[in-house]
């Protein structure tokens, strides 16, 4: 018998990686702050997937969670 892959894992990298992703395109300097990065992840992950929404619900939650303050990145001279 075949056993379910445990897709919790994956989800919540999901989440993580994005994160990452993001700050390291506009805010270098919090791309290093893996304890920013985790609980950000998580609570995008508990806030949208655990509560049972629906795909595109759970998509706007999870942005909400994620990327919470982060809109207007500093500028830096060129």
């Amino acid at each position: 018998m075949a056993t379910k892959p445990n897709t919790s894992a994956v989800e919540l990298s999901y989440f993580r990686l994005s994160l990452l992703s993001y700050l390291r395109d506009t805010y270098p300097a919090k791309a290093t702050d893996p304890d920013f990065i985790a609980v950000r992840g998580d609570a995008a992950y508990s806030n949208a997937i655990k509560s049972g929404h629906t795909y595109d619900e759970a998509e706007v939650i999870s942005s909400q969670a994620l990327y919470e303050g982060l809109h207007s990145p500093p500028t830096e001279p060129l």
